[in-house]
């Protein structure tokens, strides 16, 4: 085997070494810059917003600054929009364009039907072999992501599992935490800035044990599939949503003022208790909410709001409690530093 194509196979065995995704998209620039000699090469997440797609700069690679790819991704950058990209996600192929001293192409990766990211690649001539080379890797990049998000959902209902909110939550909680305060700032309605923050609720079906004992496991499954399907069209894209373990759901909001996200987890609740569920009838959800606070253990905000679910759960079940509010009256007491720190 001639030994440029043993070098090509001994870094896709080291890029499919990576199990966590943000030293994957980190190793697969560095790796495909460095094999095929590109000048500069960026991997660039793909968000629908709601009129247009957005684009986070995630990894980069540019010849004299090795380094970089490393630490690109934090802080976020965001990547601006035109016409090629849009060309790109829509068609789900690969476009370029010719400039004056370089080319620039766009590779989609396709993650279960959806453009998931894009690599754009810049070198000074891109010929036909090294554009199926870098095909070929965008192709094994992308399946090789489809493994690991296969390995973060649950497979009941589709949803992000609980290994996949161990890892999500402390990155949130890092970004909370890069924001002056640990809070966000929105525009509502009428223009004026308000305050806002993410919050995660633990969502509990209601007597779920009683569904199952009753109907048999076969609706109980029904129930939790009916459940996610009704988080997944009551919640934002941008939310983030769980499967905690059992009945048990957990959702990240995006940054929202504490009224709003009390509105939109009422919301779900309501909604969930309007719905006629087959053979079983009415099934409703108890929430605790609390929110994201800088320099907080990700095991406390949970703590947080787990304490509150089992305040609604005990005092009438089918409603959402607020732990900072429940704080604020005397019902509930925040961990000390000291409690945080004797308990890990």
């Amino acid at each position: 085997m001639p030994e440029d194509n043993l070098n090509i196979l001994e870094q896709v065995i080291s890029m499919t070494r990576e199990r966590d995704k943000r030293s994957l998209e980190s190793s697969f620039v560095e790796i495909l810059s460095g094999v095929l000699g590109f000048e500069m090469a960026m991997l660039v997440k793909v968000s629908h917003g709601k009129n247009d797609w957005s684009l986070e700069v995630l990894s980069y690679y540019a010849r004299g600054f090795e380094d970089a790819g490393s630490t690109y991704a934090r802080p976020k950058i965001v990547a601006p929009m035109d016409d090629l990209i849009r060309q790109c996600i829509e068609t789900q192929t690969s476009v370029s364009e010719e400039r004056e001293s370089s080319s620039r192409r766009i590779y989609p990766v396709i993650v279960n039907y959806s453009v998931k990211a894009l690599l754009m690649v810049y070198t000074r001539a891109m010929s036909a072999q090294l554009d199926q080379m870098a095909q070929s890797f965008v192709q094994i990049y992308s399946n090789f992501m489809a493994v690991l998000d296969d390995n973060e959902r649950d497979t009941l209902t589709g949803l992000f599992n609980r290994k996949a909110f161990d890892s999500h939550i402390s990155e949130l909680l890092e970004d909370v935490e890069k924001k002056m305060g640990g809070a966000f700032h929105d525009v509502d309605r009428r223009g004026q800035i308000t305050e806002a923050n993410r919050w995660l609720g633990i969502l509990d079906i209601d007597h779920f044990k009683r569904i199952n004992d009753t109907y048999g496991h076969l609706y109980g499954d029904e129930v939790l599939m009916i459940f996610s399907n009704l988080m997944q069209k009551s919640f934002r894209k941008s939310d983030l949503l769980f499967r905690y373990g059992g009945e048990e759901f957990v959702v990240i909001l995006t940054p929202a003022s504490e009224k709003d996200a009390i509105k939109v987890f009422n919301r779900f609740r309501e909604r969930l208790e309007a719905y006629d569920v087959p053979q079983v009838g009415q099934v409703t959800v108890s929430i605790g909410i609390a929110k994201l606070t800088p320099n907080a253990h990700p095991a406390t905000v949970v703590e947080n709001a787990d304490q509150s679910l089992y305040y609604a759960k005990e005092n009438g079940r089918n409603r959402v409690a607020n732990f900072h509010q429940l704080v604020d009256q005397g019902i509930l007491k925040a961990r000390s530093i000291k409690d945080e720190i004797e308990l890990f």
